[in-house]
């Protein structure tokens, strides 16, 4: 389903990454509230040639103001900081400047998305992951439990003991 949504998207004449970045920020507050960690998965196919919001928007071909503004959108975001960002390209033409993005951010990783398929199973091993780690559990309750412990065997002359071992 996603692979066809995406597939189904239309263009417009340029790439908008802080555009992106805004309507990702936008649906996080939607969730403000939600105890819940947040991601955000950032695909493009194409390196950012626009920059701006709304009416806002500039055609800026310059690449790497493009990103910087991108970046900027995320770091003055209350929400977007707080999320984990996985930066998705689709092309060997869009790795650079998705890198340029993730390596800008202590808060992004660069996926290789060449194979969406394996891009989102390795995103999702990820988000999926228990939450606990190096978890220590400490007995205090054993010296008021009786342990018993029962077993049987056959000796040489063909008769069933049963022992029972009890620790206190």
């Amino acid at each position: 389903a996603l692979k066809n949504a995406i597939n189904g998207l239309g263009t417009n004449g340029g790439t908008n990454w802080q555009y992106a970045m805004k309507l990702a920020e936008d649906k996080l507050a939607e969730k403000a509230t939600s105890n819940n960690k947040k991601y955000v998965i950032f695909i493009s196919d194409g390196a950012p040639t626009h920059r701006g919001i709304g009416s806002e928007t500039q055609n800026n071909n310059a690449t790497s103001t493009n990103i910087n503004a991108a970046v900027t959108q995320v770091n003055g975001s209350t929400y977007l900081k707080e999320a984990t960002i996985y930066s998705v390209y689709l092309t060997s033409g869009t790795k650079d400047g998705m890198q340029s993005f993730a390596n800008a951010l202590s808060n992004a990783t660069l996926v290789d998305g060449t194979n969406m398929e394996t891009a989102l199973n390795n995103i999702v091993s990820g988000v999926l992951r228990p939450a606990y780690e190096n978890v220590v559990i400490e007995d205090t309750l054993s010296s008021y439990v009786e342990w018993r412990i029962s077993f049987d065997w056959e000796d040489e002359s063909g008769w069933i003991k049963n022992w029972e071992l009890c620790l206190t």
